[in-house]
């Protein structure tokens, strides 16, 4: 089903009753959408995103994946799915800018 899906072969209304019942047809994409959350989550409350390293948020390793996002933007930015997710986070381009480069 999840192959269907990335590969745009699943219909709609199957895709929806998966997802219904709980069935995550992208789970990378589910992933990195709740690790944004709680690094958006940790930046409101600390007034910054300069996560530490080992920093663990929801039994997350928050700085883990952090200081991975970093490196990957920093090698060869972003895919256009990605760009469409951090510009549907209500974070200005300076915003995003400086949390990849570094918080």
């Amino acid at each position: 089903q999840r192959k269907l899906h990335k590969n745009g072969l699943l219909p709609g209304l199957r895709a929806q009753r998966l997802e219904a019942v709980g069935v995550a047809l992208d789970p990378l994409a589910e992933q990195w959408g709740r690790m944004f959350a709680l690094v958006q989550a940790f930046r409101a409350r600390e007034g910054h995103a300069n996560v530490p390293y080992g920093h663990v948020e929801d039994d997350e390793k928050l700085g883990v994946w952090l200081q991975t996002q970093r490196k990957r933007y920093q090698a060869r930015g972003w895919s256009e799915a990605e760009r469409k997710r951090l510009s549907a986070s209500a974070m200005s381009d300076g915003e995003v800018e400086r949390l990849w480069a570094g918080g």
